[in-house]
C-alpha cells in the first residue's frame, strides 16, 4: 500500500494498493482517497516487449471522483488537463526506470 499525493486546487491525496503478480502488467487500486471513490479508481500499467529491442508501455486509468466540492474541482481540471497532467506523470516514471533498468529502486 502507498499513499501518493499532489497538490492541484489543493492537496489530493489517494491510498493505492499496487498489484505485480501478472508478469509485464503492474495494477493499482484506489483504497482511500480525498478525491476518488475507492475500489473505483486506479491504474494499470501494461508493458509489452517491442520486436527489435525495448518496450511498449500502456497506461490505463480509470476515476470515479466523489460528489463533494474537491471532487468536483479535480473532475474539472481532470477533464480540462488530463492529457498534460497524465502524459507528464507517465513521462516520469517511465524516465525513472529507464535511469535504472535493474528496477533497484
Amino acid at each position: 500500500d502507498v499513499t501518493e499525493g499532489s497538490m492541484a486546487l489543493g492537496i489530493w491525496w489517494e491510498r493505492c494498493r499496487y498489484d505485480w503478480s501478472e508478469p509485464r502488467v503492474v495494477t493499482a487500486t484506489v483504497i482511500d482517497s480525498n478525491v476518488y471513490q475507492p475500489e473505483l479508481s486506479g491504474f494499470v500499467w501494461r508493458a509489452r516487449p517491442r520486436n527489435g529491442g525495448g518496450s511498449d508501455v500502456e497506461m490505463t486509468i480509470y476515476r470515479k471522483f466523489k460528489i463533494s466540492p474537491t471532487g468536483l474541482a479535480a473532475t474539472v481540471l481532470y477533464r480540462v488537463a488530463r492529457s498534460w497532467w497524465l502524459g507528464g506523470m507517465q513521462r516520469q516514471v517511465l524516465r525513472a526506470i529507464e535511469s535504472d533498468p535493474s528496477g533497484a529502486r
